[in-house]
């Protein structure tokens, strides 16, 4: 590493680190959005899964369109969205599931 050069490490929101679960080729490896949600959230620990309904409220709360949700989830780091759905929609089931 060169002199005086420092990297800081990205953090994540634990909605960032669902919209980053959903990568470039995560249509490679799980057959649809539903398979890939379940499981992300049966990897989570119950204090995660606490934090990750508490941030979905808030990104919900503030992002009140389809269009505003699907941005903020670009912005989270989500690089695959499926098609035909309504992500916000998905989003309202998941913090009632968690």
């Amino acid at each position: 590493m060169e002199k005086g050069l420092s990297v800081t490490p990205i953090r994540r929101s634990p909605f960032g680190y669902l919209a980053a679960f959903f990568h470039q080729d995560f249509d490679l490896l799980f057959p649809s959005f539903d398979a890939g949600m379940s499981t992300y959230v049966s990897s989570l620990k119950a204090e995660q899964r606490v934090a990750l309904r508490e941030d979905v409220e808030k990104v919900l709360l503030h992002a009140e369109s389809e269009a505003d949700v699907r941005k903020a989830w670009r912005l989270a780091g989500a690089e695959w969205t499926a098609k035909g759905i309504s992500l916000r929609a998905e989003l309202i089931k998941l913090s009632k599931a968690l």
